[in-house]
């Protein structure tokens, strides 16, 4: 199975909620970087997908690209997702449920190594997704 095979199935383990088998995709000191924060190792990584499901049950990945070089797959998609939890600011400012639905476009940089993800990055407009929960204004 390709990297890029890997990483779709890990985007589709994550739309259904079956984080914890996503979580699995990750080595046991991978690191995930985002417009949230860094994340190390597998314990953060399950409370931060945890939470982030947790805070958006119906949140979904469509991927609409992917290349692959190497040990590394770079990928585009859209997320989608219903605000039907809180959820933490980087702060630590606890966001109450909004109800709104968000809808991002991003992309990520994966490094694989021995079939798990040991490098993650993510890249979306935390800012748009800000303004669509209603938290900046329009």
């Amino acid at each position: 199975m390709s990297n890029i095979e890997k990483n779709d199935n890990a985007a589709a383990l994550y739309s259904k909620g079956d984080i914890e088998a996503f979580v699995d995709t990750y080595a046991d000191n991978a690191v995930l970087r985002s417009p949230d924060g860094v994340f190390e190792g597998k314990a953060a990584l399950l409370e931060y997908w945890t939470q982030d499901k947790a805070a958006f049950p119906d949140s979904n990945v469509e991927m609409t690209r992917s290349i692959e070089d190497a040990d590394v797959v770079m990928a585009e998609w859209t997320w989608s997702g219903t605000h039907q939890g809180p959820f933490n600011l980087p702060d630590g400012t606890e966001v109450p449920a909004t109800g709104n639905r968000v809808e991002v476009n991003g992309a990520e940089v994966l490094r694989f190594r021995d079939g798990l993800v040991v490098e993650h990055t993510l890249y979306f407009d935390n800012m748009a997704a800000m303004t669509q929960l209603g938290l900046l204004p329009g």
